[in-house]
């Protein structure tokens, strides 16, 4: 995979980082103590890694990435405070399921690409 053009999330930090060490994904994958294909993911931005392991992503980068991912919970409680709507409305409008809108506002793990650019682009139809 070529170096990312811009660093928007964790897997475009990570993916970075992997290549100005020189690194595998293999290798990358034994460091952070996940998978390759987990690795995978998240440098294509399938998926976002869970709160408990940042600390030892943050580690191997050697510094924190400012992402706006964390702010989702923020994001949903305000969608849904301007348009009245349940997590099963919401989620049907969004392409996603209702626990998963839950999970993402309790902060169980992050959001994948698709599902965050779904849920910004639908706030930002609310300022039209």
């Amino acid at each position: 995979y070529p170096f990312p053009q811009s660093l928007v999330n964790y897997g475009d930090h990570l993916r970075q980082r992997r290549l100005d060490l020189g690194w595998t994904q293999k290798r990358t994958a034994t460091e952070l103590g996940v998978s390759v294909d987990t690795l995978r993911d998240r440098e294509l931005g399938r998926m976002e890694p869970k709160p408990r392991r940042l600390p030892r992503i943050i580690e191997f980068l050697g510094y924190e990435p400012e992402t706006d991912r964390y702010d989702v919970a923020a994001l949903i409680e305000d969608i849904r405070i301007r348009t009245g709507l349940s997590y099963d409305r919401l989620a049907s409008r969004n392409g996603a399921c209702a626990d998963t809108l839950v999970n993402l506002k309790n902060g169980h793990y992050q959001p994948s690409r698709r599902t965050y650019r779904r849920l910004r682009e639908f706030a930002a139809t609310l300022d039209t």
